[in-house]
Formats: structure tokens, sequence, C-alpha cells
């Protein structure tokens, strides 16, 4: 195996027991054991597991922004865009449950460590600068970041109630229901965006 396959069963360790037992109940060990290889493999990747745990969040979170992002900028109306979000973020899910269930389960604790040069490095971020730029066109009233909160949590949370069995189908079969609670408590119509 070479050293490029080694680090990437490193990085899928550690992403599934950070996603399942926390940063603080994963050790170093755990992570080189689930991978199968040796400690001193992981540490010629990365300095410590504070260190691996920063880079791979750092890592799953630019790929989930940059796909919001891209949704976000398109032409197609609000609605469309939210139901889009929603999809893509149960869609990964689905296809790789464990890197959606680290971002979520960690997001406060890492993302507090990393420094955040734009709005597009952050999902809330995203979500208050959608949703005051809507909000400022239709319903300038609005809190937009009470709205982000609540977007966030309404498509987060049923993810980890899935995982811990407290959801029993799976995330990507509310896609729908999800979005349009979402549209609903934000007054999103079908309105171009």
């Amino acid at each position: 195996m070479g050293k490029r396959g080694k680090k990437e069963l490193i990085d899928a360790a550690a992403v599934e027991l950070f996603a399942t037992k926390g940063l603080n109940g994963s050790t170093v060990k755990d992570i080189a054991a689930k991978a199968g290889v040796s400690e001193g493999a992981l540490y010629r990747h990365y300095k410590s597991k504070e260190e691996m745990a920063q880079m791979l969040f750092q890592a799953e979170k630019n790929k989930l922004n940059g796909a919001i992002f891209s949704i976000l900028g398109s032409s197609c109306r609000a609605d469309q865009k939210i139901n889009d979000v929603v999809s893509y973020i149960y869609g990964e899910y689905k296809k790789s449950p464990y890197n959606i269930l680290f971002l979520t389960t960690n997001f406060h604790q890492l993302n507090s460590t990393i420094e955040v040069f734009s709005y597009t490095e952050n999902i809330y971020d995203m979500l208050i600068y959608f949703l005051k730029d809507f909000f400022g066109k239709y319903s300038p009233e609005k809190d937009h970041q009470l709205a982000a909160t609540l977007m966030v949590g309404i498509v987060m949370e049923p993810i980890v109630f899935h995982h811990y069995k407290r959801l029993e189908k799976h995330p990507v079969e509310y896609v729908e229901q999800i979005s349009s609670i979402c549209c609903q408590l934000f007054g999103v119509r079908n309105e171009e965006f």
C-alpha cells in the first residue's frame, strides 16, 4: 500500500471515530488501530490528533460549503435553492455518513478554532448572507441570524437523530418536507432570487 493509501485510511478512520466518539473520546491509538496502521504512520501525516481533526474538518467543510455556495449562487428560485441545499446535504450523508456527521457533531468545537476568511468558508455565515439578501428584498424585518440558526437546526438535526436511531427513515426521504418547512418558516415562496 502506498503512502497515499495509508493517509486515506487514516483520514477515513479518524473522521468515523471523531463523528461517533467525539474528539475527546478518540485517541491516536484508536485511529491507528481502526486504519490498520501504526501510530507512527499517523504522525507522518499529522503533528497531533488536534491538527488532524482541524485539517479534516476544514477539508470536509470546504467541500460542503463549495457545493452549497454554488447552489445558493444559482439563478433558480429561492425555494428551489433551499430544496437543492437540503437534497445535497442529505445525499452526501447517505453517500458518506461519517463525513457529514463529523461536521454536524463537531461544528462548534472545531469551527471556532479555524480562522474564517470569508462568508464562503462557513455554512452558518453563508446562510446568514443568503437570508439577509433574501429578507432585505422581501421581508427586511426578519432576523437573518435567527433564521440561519433555525435553518441549520432544521436541516442538520435529522442527521443526528437518524444516526442515534431516533429517526427511523433516512433524512434523504424527508427532503421535500424539510425544504417546505424551511420555506414556510422564512416566508420563501416561488420568488426569483
